[in-house]
């Protein structure tokens, strides 16, 4: 308390603390981050405010909890069940089935929060009624990472999102045409880079496959034919420029075609006069 040394006279009884008053989610990395708290995130239900509580027997710092401390979380645990709401775990559950498919698909953290931000608009308009959290999920990620220019195969949702392709493009579709959300166009250029990592190909296949597509017309690229299997054609063709080996069926696997589809387009290439003679192989039987 602050006092007159004189008369005795008491000023405040309340003295204020001197430090700095803490402030969450500073990028500042000259302070102390054990005074800050984790920044909001759109990936949690909560936006990661709420406090979690762990029956696993450990604190944070992983030491054994004591009965009684057990105890004690184990009531706190209820507790916070208890008071959750059933839209709440709603949400919880999509959230956390969106974390799983990005966690699946190793997609960087913005894909993931973009990923969150479209589940949680489609779950506050009421998106969900009729389907299920998996195929919502799935088309919210699969958006997500083609906003962001890195779009994912159909295909390769299918195993991790345990439902029907037909169902996730359904819901992307809807998602386009009842949430307002813009969705670009696939390019097969887009698909590049991420099959030629896969197959751990060197980096002038991609360049000399994104070079390939660029040569080819508008209409051919559009005729129908999936952005995947014209991309996973250029690759192909272009580790057999440069003379690389890499196997037909690794390409087909990587970009969730066949190798028939791969094998159809490369005679489509045969015909187009530009790249006719730089780029296709005589050789184009898997080994």
């Amino acid at each position: 308390e602050s006092f007159c040394p004189e008369c005795g006279v008491v000023v405040s009884d309340t003295a204020a603390r001197p430090s700095k008053a803490a402030q969450f989610g500073t990028d500042d990395p000259d302070r102390d981050s054990q005074r800050y708290g984790p920044r909001e995130s759109p990936t949690f239900h909560d936006f990661g405010r709420g406090s979690q509580v762990s029956a696993e027997g450990t604190d944070a710092y992983g030491t054994d909890l004591s009965n009684r401390q057990r105890a004690h979380t184990a009531t706190l645990e209820k507790t916070q069940r208890f008071e959750e709401t059933h839209r709440d775990r709603r949400l919880r559950k999509g959230l956390t089935e969106v974390r799983r498919l990005v966690e699946a698909l190793d997609l960087p953290k913005p894909i993931h929060k973009d990923a969150a931000n479209c589940y949680r608009q489609a779950f506050e308009e009421e998106f969900l009624i009729g389907k299920s959290i998996e195929e919502v999920a799935g088309a919210c990620v699969y958006v997500a990472a083609q906003r962001a220019e890195s779009p994912v195969p159909y295909e390769s949702l299918e195993e991790p999102s345990r439902v029907e392709l037909a169902r996730i493009k359904r819901a992307v579709l809807k998602i386009h045409s009842d949430l307002d959300i813009e969705i670009a166009p696939q390019e097969p250029q887009q698909y590049v880079n991420r099959i030629v990592s896969d197959v751990d190909a060197p980096p002038i296949v991609a360049t000399r496959a994104t070079q390939i597509l660029d040569q080819l017309p508008e209409k051919t690229l559009h005729s129908g034919v999936s952005p995947t299997n014209w991309a996973a054609t250029a690759v192909h063709v272009a580790g057999e420029s440069v003379e690389t080996s890499i196997r037909q069926k690794d390409i087909a696997e990587s970009a969730g075609v066949s190798t028939r589809a791969i094998q159809r387009l490369l005679k489509e290439l045969e015909d187009e006069e530009p790249i006719s003679g730089d780029y296709i192989s005589s050789s184009k039987t898997e080994k």
